[in-house]
């Protein structure tokens, strides 16, 4: 890939993460179309570091504060708020942790092709069109219950099209949770997975892959486009324009879906 294209590739990895529109999917397309070769995993998980760095930069003063809750309730053997948050990323984690080691060839073998993608956005959208709909989420916190169902939805996630940050949130806000706590629950989720799915990726590639002057610019495009994303994703829910994104994932996705 030349540099422009590494440096485009990061930039839609960073618009599209934090967003229910699937960054998997938009990725899959735009190479099909580009007809580029697929980035090795080295590479596409050095550019998804820099969404999580987006995304831990954004909720830094949260981070901040549920480390250092944590280990104060570890010394103290409390088991605190921060902790049970914690315990709660862990628990709803483990889905899609064992679906990406038991699944994930399968589906990259099988469902990333280009029109299932569309099928995949059209599916996302009809979801948001009802989610925009749902105005008595009021719930501040996400138990393990809500936890649990919130990780199952992130396992589906691992099928390109169907957005991870999207189902996760969907997910939170049938459970009533309110959309900024479910967003933030989501968005926590993805640091961890994240990084675990990246750190496998790399072990398991056998491309060699050293960081240039390019990657590192992508890295830094990737986490500076998410961490501007996040702030305008919520803006756009407060204001009641969710089904905004559902229009474009429906657009999307029969676009995708017809032109292949």
């Amino acid at each position: 890939m030349t540099p422009w294209i590494e440096l485009l590739l990061a930039l839609l990895q960073g618009l599209t993460e934090p967003l229910p529109i699937s960054s998997s999917g938009h990725l899959v397309v735009a190479q099909a179309w580009l007809g580029l070769s697929e980035p090795s995993l080295a590479f596409s998980s050095f550019v998804n570091l820099g969404s999580v760095l987006g995304v831990m930069a954004y909720y830094r003063v949260f981070l901040m504060h549920l480390l250092r809750e944590s280990l104060q309730g570890i010394k103290s053997r409390d088991f605190n708020a921060s902790l049970k948050y914690v315990s709660n990323i862990v628990l709803a984690s483990i889905p899609a942790g064992l679906a990406g080691v038991l699944f994930a060839d399968v589906i990259n073998a099988s469902l990333s092709g280009v029109r299932l993608v569309g099928l995949m956005l059209v599916l996302t959208g009809v979801l948001l069109v009802i989610v925009s709909r749902i105005h008595t989420n009021t719930k501040q916190s996400v138990s393990y219950s809500d936890g649990v169902f919130i990780g199952f939805a992130q396992a589906f996630a691992l099928i390109p099209g169907l957005s991870r940050s999207g189902l996760t949130t969907i997910a939170g806000l049938l459970r009533g949770v309110e959309f900024d706590r479910a967003l933030q629950f989501s968005l926590m989720m993805y640091i961890p997975i994240s990084i675990a799915a990246g750190g496998w990726s790399i072990l398991q590639s056998s491309d060699s892959f050293s960081p240039s002057i390019t990657s590192v610019l992508s890295l830094m495009v990737a986490a500076s486009s998410t961490y501007v994303v996040i702030g305008w994703y919520r803006r756009l829910v407060g204001q009641r324009r969710l089904i905004w994104l559902a229009g474009y994932c429906l657009l999307a996705g029969l676009i995708v879906g017809i032109a292949g």
